[in-house]
């Protein structure tokens, strides 16, 4: 065997190879998205939204106004239900929602909240103070099987907001992640 043949023999060689690692490297990443929303329900834990909040809690047009005024806009209210046999940890989140197209997002520091659950103590402040979407925690706890939590939720644009948040909208949804109590029996 010549050299021109032992080299033709290790390039024919190395092709392969890396044909075969490239075809194995596209087999093993192999990936499927869905135009559908999948929905996977764990237990019996459900969010009741009122006519108002089905469609996200939003803002548009919005201008510049002060507590007193911001307490005087549109409430949001859902009720947290758990209808299972038993008590279940979860998280209530608010999640950013796609704008319109040309629309700009309005910035969370100036977008201020109040929030109600049950008949305790309301909480306002801006949203930007609950941490940054998707991990916007709006509350969280324990809620005990046949139980229903009530919230109500008020957004407006803070009366501090300087011109450059003028024409923005904010848009979010509510999100909730469960699981279920367990405790443990080892005596």
């Amino acid at each position: 065997m010549n050299n021109d043949q032992k080299k033709k023999i290790i390039l024919l060689v190395a092709v392969a190879l890396i044909l075969l690692m490239g075809t194995t490297y596209a087999w093993l990443s192999f990936s499927k998205s869905s135009e559908k929303t999948n929905v996977l329900h764990a237990g019996t834990l459900s969010l009741k939204l009122s006519n108002e909040t089905e469609g996200g809690i939003s803002l548009s047009n919005a201008y510049p106004m002060t507590d007193q005024e911001g307490l005087n806009t549109t409430v949001y209210t859902f009720s947290l239900v758990n209808d299972g046999t038993i008590d279940s940890n979860y998280t209530v989140y608010l999640d950013d929602l796609d704008l319109d197209s040309g629309k700009i997002r309005m910035d969370d520091s100036i977008v201020k909240y109040n929030f109600q659950k049950n008949e305790e103590s309301a909480t306002t402040g801006t949203i930007s103070s609950l941490g940054t979407s998707p991990n916007r925690v709006l509350d969280s706890g324990v809620i005990e099987k046949g139980k229903t939590v009530n919230y109500k939720l008020q957004v407006w644009m803070d009366y501090n907001a300087d011109n450059s948040q003028q024409a923005t909208s904010f848009k979010t949804q509510l999100r909730i992640e469960a699981s279920q109590v367990t405790t443990n029996n080892n005596g």
